[in-house]
């Protein structure tokens, strides 16, 4: 697991956020999660709500607003609600039907993937990412749920993972890594950024990925 090296906490900056979450012109598997230095996902209300900033939530907007592919696990929808990006489609992993479609805003840009019968988690995003790539989508998001995250880690098929950690210091966002991407060997942080009050810090990470993409 990695130990950070050298990276540096840099300012908040306008400019380098930009330029730190804007999609590659490849296709690119991207995750997105916010956590505690424990590596909690939620708060004391049971979503991730609790642990969520401004700023935060402005970096969300941004990567989900200009996604090709969204892919969510469905106890995450029936937790936080529907979020579609505006212009991506969205792929819900699901292991039953059971979906809260009298909120969804747009069911026409929703397709539920579910496990086909015995499988695990690990062949069913293989399954869905060989499917996300043939169709021609190119950026990918995957806003969890940890599970979700975690078998795409494993199954190296992350290009990036983002961790936004409630945290001051380097080792906050280490220690949220590694209990968040315990086997998330060959990742490695790529930038740092505190929050303008120095509570938070947003970073990226790397990964070496076995993608067909």
């Amino acid at each position: 697991m990695p130990d950070g090296g050298d990276t540096v906490i840099e300012p908040w900056s306008a400019d380098t956020v930009v330029d730190t979450y804007a999609w590659p012109k490849q296709v690119w598997v991207r995750a997105n999660l916010v956590a505690s230095p424990a590596g909690s996902v939620v708060g004391s209300s049971g979503t991730s709500s609790d642990l969520t900033t401004s700023e935060d939530r402005d970096i969300l907007r941004r990567i989900r607003a200009t996604c090709d592919a969204l892919i969510v696990g469905a106890a995450s929808i029936r937790a936080e609600g529907w979020h579609l990006p505006p212009r991506g489609h969205t792929f819900v992993l699901s292991a039953e039907k059971a979906l809260p479609w009298e909120s969804c805003p747009d069911a026409s840009r929703v397709t539920v993937w579910p496990s086909a019968p015995g499988e695990d988690l690990a062949t069913a995003v293989h399954r869905l990412m060989a499917h996300v790539v043939s169709q021609g989508y190119r950026s990918v998001l995957c806003e969890g749920g940890l599970a979700t995250v975690r078998a795409l880690a494993h199954e190296k098929l992350l290009h990036e993972v983002c961790v936004t950690v409630r945290g001051s210091a380097r080792t906050d966002v280490l220690d949220a890594f590694r209990a968040l991407l315990p086997d998330a060997a060959g990742c490695t942080p790529y930038r740092m950024m505190a929050s303008p009050d120095n509570a938070t810090i947003f970073s990226v990470w790397r990964c070496a990925t076995d993608s067909a993409a």
